[in-house]
């Protein structure tokens, strides 16, 4: 899964869990707009793994939680080198 987000700021002060907890809500209410046209469109073929991509969407944003709240060496190597979604 992969999601991609895109956006333009003139002035903001936007502090650190804003950022992903904003890319979590778009990633969410997608998918369950997605889960609600599957229910009025049944016989669209390949969109059966919405539960799924709500899951690691889910998991990848804990993780990234975790890696920014945690400190330590290396904290800014750790953030970057989290896993990606395919």
């Amino acid at each position: 899964m992969f999601v991609k987000s895109d956006s333009y700021v003139v002035e903001s002060n936007v502090h650190f869990p804003t950022d992903y907890n904003l890319l979590w809500d778009c990633g969410r209410k997608a998918l369950g707009t997605l889960d609600k046209i599957l229910n009025r469109c049944p016989n669209l073929a390949g969109w059966r793994k919405t539960k799924d991509w709500n899951r690691q969407l889910k998991n990848h944003c804990r993780a990234l939680g975790k890696a920014c709240a945690s400190g330590g060496k290396h904290k800014e190597q750790r953030v970057k080198e989290l896993p990606k979604t395919t």
